[in-house]
């Protein structure tokens, strides 16, 4: 439930949330890939706890200028990003930096058995940004993301006098190791909090997502 993100006028998938939660890199901004990341994903918001199996996410890189545009899909959401290798791999330990926006929109309509109809329309903006730092493994690399990330969420069909906007902010790492030929392994951890001035606050949700990347 989209209780997740703080907005409880949302529902939908638990993962849409201000950073994508796999990131599986290339090893330089240079590359170009396709990939898809699959595995599961666990949430807990107070006495709340989902598990999805499976969970999956693609992406795209693609080389431009003096770096690598992105663009992530998650479920509900989908990312673009741009990202810049500050030192390269080559000297044992590489530092990227991309920072990333992302949005997603939801509309729902339920309609009664006396053909009353009630809509719900929503929107979400992200926008988060994301060190990459890799260390070489072997023949290939070891990475570790931390992430901080913001969300914005607003009800387009809310009611007169009800509050139509959610705010939250993420906290969060990945943890990551490529073993060749495009596959890695990656462990992903958020910390999504409310980001209002709300009595009583509510509850920060956990977001664990373990899952194995492959790249073309």
């Amino acid at each position: 439930m989209r209780t997740f993100l703080l907005a409880p006028f949302l529902t939908g998938c638990i993962t849409a949330n201000g950073v994508p939660a796999a990131i599986h890199p290339t090893a330089y901004d240079t590359e170009r890939s396709v990939g898809v990341a699959v595995g599961g994903a666990y949430a807990k918001e107070g006495n709340t706890k989902i598990l999805t199996i499976p969970y999956a996410e693609g992406s795209i890189r693609i080389p431009m200028t003096t770096g690598q545009l992105a663009l992530h899909v998650a479920p509900d959401v989908a990312y673009l990003g741009y990202r810049y290798d500050v030192s390269k791999l080559d000297n044992g330990v590489g530092f990227a930096i991309e920072p990333m926006v992302g949005g997603s929109y939801f509309n729902a309509t339920d309609t009664a058995s006396d053909g009353t109809e009630t809509k719900t329309e929503a929107v979400e903006l992200m926008i988060r940004i994301a060190p990459i730092i890799q260390f070489t493994a072997g023949s290939s690399f070891a990475y570790i993301v931390p992430k901080l990330g913001y969300q914005y969420a607003k009800n387009l069909n809310a009611m007169a006098g009800q509050n139509d906007t959610s705010k939250a902010y993420v906290v969060g790492a990945s943890v990551g190791i490529d073993v060749g030929n495009g596959v890695s392994f990656e462990l992903a951890v958020h910390r999504i909090d409310n980001a209002d001035d709300r009595m009583p606050d509510p509850s920060p949700a956990w977001l664990v997502v373990p899952t194995v990347g492959v790249r073309h």
